[in-house]
């Protein structure tokens, strides 16, 4: 056996032509040996033994391909190639060995001692038929397969969460399920995992939808059915209820810009969303319906198969491939993905730049086909006003006579019942930036005599220029406190500037002064003076005070 391992392990790793077996071993395998023990009726044990050995062999090879090729290259291609076009020459030639001579009638008769006696023992010539060829082959190409799965279990953890990097190696999982279609064990393997490295409150909710998505992406390549996604993903969406968070990080999943999330975003551009017949999200009832088999749609689909015995308790909703809808499908109640839908779209319309809602439409419509559009009218109210305001907008900086600062006034009127709750706060606003929303204020009251306006100040954005005294010129988009800061700062005129004069000014917190103010600091326009001089800034173009001045 040591000799026939040796001799195959040099084959697959090419150290070995497969007619050239190494020196110390063609005794054991050269042609007068292997036709003895053929004429000895041994047949079956030699090809145990080749078989075991070959086995062996190629079980080591897996290991060393998936742990060379890492969780980016598919092992099973070349360990298939290696064993066609290597390792079963190797082994035909050793099963057809023919003796260098025709075996004579008796020992003594031929007077050599290298003839087997027939009388005893019968040789015969024919080789391995085609069916038998076959059969070793297939027999190699399974254990090779299982071999190869073996390893790749041992990563699956790993695997999915390198997804769509890992989907060559997946690859490799998909023929180890095919081969063997032990399903069970890849549940079994992934779950264990799931349980020890994700479902616990170490990792954030962040990173266990990123996991989730992957789950879903990985597991719909390698089991097409469905039944391990049925098995694996209800135990993730369970943890994920419990999780407070887990609606906020949906939605923004879903609507934000996090790389994280791209594959999800992308399938959501594309409507994926509307793949749903009926447009509304799985009922919950849709189980036990499956179970019946009474939809018509049994009736009519000639690719129907009934439910798979070994099928989690979800798995009409995992047969699914609207990733998206898995997503959803987390909450027992949709009001709370809903509120959070419309928080994020407020949040989203809040900053919006030139009235751009191009993409917030997009994705409403696609909401309103998966969740039904009465669903999303909050949404819709909040868009309407989006468009309104614009109107406003053109007309106010036509029709207005006000002055270059009101004209720098792009308002957005927001409608109090339907939108979300937004941070009322307000703080006593530096003179220009009054007048101007003061002008456009009474412009809205007169377009609309029933209705007044009530600026948010914390809300919105201000493109603003600051020239230094020293020739630099900073531009920046900034929140109107930040904004507010920097006008109240150029007028006081003042050589130091403390966070409590500033807060006092504004009627601000001091902590929100001094946020406001080191936003400055970072963009150079302010300097923040060492300790002792706690909260006290001066121009960032006015000279260094010397040390110790402040002490």
């Amino acid at each position: 056996m040591d000799a026939v391992r040796t001799y195959l392990a040099g084959v697959l790793q090419g150290r070995a032509a497969p007619r050239a077996a190494p020196a110390s071993v063609a005794p054991l395998l050269g042609p007068r040996e292997a036709s003895a023990l053929r004429a000895l009726g041994l047949d079956a044990l030699v090809q145990s033994a080749l078989m075991q050995a070959a086995t062996d062999v190629l079980h080591e090879a897996a290991a060393r391909a998936t742990r060379q090729g890492a969780h980016t290259v598919a092992a099973y291609p070349a360990l298939q190639a290696l064993l066609r076009d290597e390792l079963m020459p190797a082994l035909t030639e050793v099963l057809e060995a023919r003796p260098a001579h025709a075996v004579l009638g008796t020992g003594a008769a031929s007077g050599a001692a290298d003839v087997w006696d027939v009388s005893v023992s019968y040789a015969p010539d024919e080789g391995l038929a085609p069916a038998e060829h076959a059969s070793l082959y297939l027999r190699l190409d399974y254990s090779l397969a299982h071999a190869i799965g073996t390893q790749r279990l041992q990563q699956v953890y790993e695997l999915v969460r390198e997804y769509p990097r890992s989907q060559a190696a997946m690859e490799d999982v998909v023929v180890w399920l095919e081969q063997t279609g032990e399903r069970a064990e890849l549940v079994r393997a992934l779950a264990q995992a799931l349980h020890v490295c994700l479902l616990h409150p170490g990792v954030d909710t962040h990173a266990i939808l990123v996991y989730y998505v992957n789950i879903v992406y990985a597991l719909r390549l390698v089991d097409s059915t469905g039944v391990v996604l049925s098995q694996v993903l209800p135990p993730v969406q369970s943890y994920l209820r419990t999780r407070k968070d887990t609606i906020e990080a949906v939605v923004h999943a879903l609507l934000g810009d996090d790389p994280a999330f791209q594959l999800l975003r992308t399938e959501l551009e594309q409507g994926a969303l509307g793949d749903a017949d009926d447009g509304h999200a799985p009922d919950a009832d849709a189980e036990a319906t499956d179970e019946q088999y009474t939809r018509p749609e049994y009736w009519a689909d000639p690719t129907w198969a009934p439910r798979p015995v070994d099928a989690g308790p979800a798995y009409s909703q995992m047969r699914s491939r609207d990733v998206i809808g898995l997503l959803v499908s987390i909450f027992d109640d949709r009001d709370g993905f809903l509120q959070a839908l419309e928080r994020h779209t407020a949040q989203q319309l809040v900053q919006t730049i030139d009235y751009d809602t191009r993409r917030v439409q997009r994705n409403n419509a696609i909401f309103k086909r998966r969740l039904g559009a009465s669903s999303l009218h909050p949404c819709d109210v909040m868009l309407a006003d989006v468009a309104a305001s614009h109107a406003l907008d053109e007309r106010f900086h036509r029709d207005a006579q006000a002055g270059p600062d009101a004209q720098a006034v792009h308002p957005l009127i927001v409608s109090r019942q339907f939108w979300p709750a937004i941070d009322t706060r307000t703080y006593t606003l530096p003179r220009r930036l009054a007048e101007a929303l003061e002008a456009c204020a009474a412009f809205y009251a007169h377009i609309h005599p029933t209705k007044r306006v009530r600026w948010l100040p914390h809300i919105g954005t201000v493109d603003v220029a600051i020239d230094m005294d020293d020739g630099r010129r900073i531009e920046a988009r900034v929140t109107p406190l930040q904004a507010a800061v920097a006008e109240l700062v150029a007028g006081l005129g003042e050589a130091e500037i403390t966070a409590d004069n500033v807060a006092a000014a504004l009627g601000l917190e001091r902590e929100s002064a001094t946020a406001a103010m080191r936003f400055w600091v970072a963009r150079r326009v302010l300097r923040e003076l060492p300790a002792p001089a706690v909260g006290v800034f001066e121009r960032a173009d006015a000279p260094m005070p010397p040390a110790g001045a402040h002490a």
